[in-house]
């Protein structure tokens, strides 16, 4: 056991290296690690999930309500896979979740499947989760991740099964883990009292992202509006530019996250529900090396 300085946060590594708890405290500048290490890593798997991905973005009505839409995945214009989310929130607690899965012709080359859930409680409009797992499963083998918040601070953190390139990522830290939310809440995005549902007020945000083992920020800003017309929806949305900046859990040498961090054409549009305060992704596009990956909006359903 090492005593390390940082800023006001307990850090516990159990016998299992895969699980973290970790504890703020009110006025302490030391922090004990377990391992004679001035940081820690999380030598896990998670499903890295692109938040353009995630499900229905919320505020607290005064009733029930539940969101559930479905989109379609294509790449060069060939469909690839689906995304199926949802969003419930009763009285002053959230759901939500996310289901994906790859075209069933590509299972001859491999299999991917993931899924996401969370729960929290909503306070003076802002979304504080309470615990988040995903589940990705791919080559036939399974990987988990659960993370447990305090408010907005993750404090405790449990991957399975452990990854082997963790020497070849930027390693999480302690502050990585504040003042973030998981996947599955990120994109819950309430529109200020006040300010029009269809505007700047949707896009002018950043999301602070924590997976369990990556912690990434999705920069929004607004672009402007247009109508859409579709299966799914008719009407305004906002046209948001997003700018993805990678704090750690990723390789810094890998091509792909050169290239995603240096991209200045990815593309959100978000769609108002009527008689609430907040909005549903409708749609990204995201230029790739090779082509454009498109979420497309195939059906959108609101209850009551």
């Amino acid at each position: 056991m090492v005593n390390v300085t940082t800023n006001c946060h307990y850090i516990k590594l159990t016998n299992n290296a895969n699980v973290v708890n970790i504890a703020a405290m009110d006025h302490s500048t030391t922090v004990r690690l377990a391992r004679p290490k001035g940081r820690f890593t999380f030598n896990g798997r998670s499903v890295v999930v692109c938040a353009a991905l995630s499900s229905a973005l919320l505020t607290a009505p005064a009733a029930a309500q539940e969101v559930r839409a479905r989109y379609a995945l294509r790449y060069i214009d060939i469909s690839v896979g689906s995304i199926a989310t949802f969003s419930q929130l009763v009285g002053g607690a959230y759901r939500a979740g996310l289901d994906g899965q790859q075209a069933a012709y590509l299972s001859v080359l491999t299999s991917f499947r993931g899924s996401l859930r969370s729960d929290g409680v909503v306070r003076k409009g802002e979304l504080l989760p309470r615990a988040y797992a995903a589940t990705e499963t791919t080559g036939g083998v399974t990987y988990r991740t659960e993370v447990k918040f305090d408010a907005r601070n993750a404090t405790a953190i449990d991957i399975q099964p452990a990854m082997k390139d963790a020497d070849e990522r930027v390693p999480v830290e302690v502050e990585h883990t504040r003042n973030v939310m998981d996947p599955s809440s990120a994109l819950m995005m309430p529109i200020p009292e006040g300010a029009p549902t269809v505007g700047p007020a949707a896009c002018e945000r950043t999301l602070r992202i924590f997976s369990g083992a990556h912690r990434s920020d999705i920069a929004l800003s607004y672009l402007g509006t247009e109508n859409m017309q579709n299966a799914a929806y008719t009407g305004p949305v906002t046209v948001c530019s997003a700018r993805l900046v990678m704090h750690a859990g990723h390789k810094p040498a890998a091509y792909m996250t050169r290239f995603m961090s240096d991209n200045k054409g990815i593309v959100v549009k978000l769609a108002p529900v009527s008689q609430s305060r907040f909005v549903v992704l409708a749609g990204v596009t995201v230029p790739l090396p090779l082509g454009t990956l498109s979420i497309v909006f195939e059906e959108f359903n609101v209850s009551p």
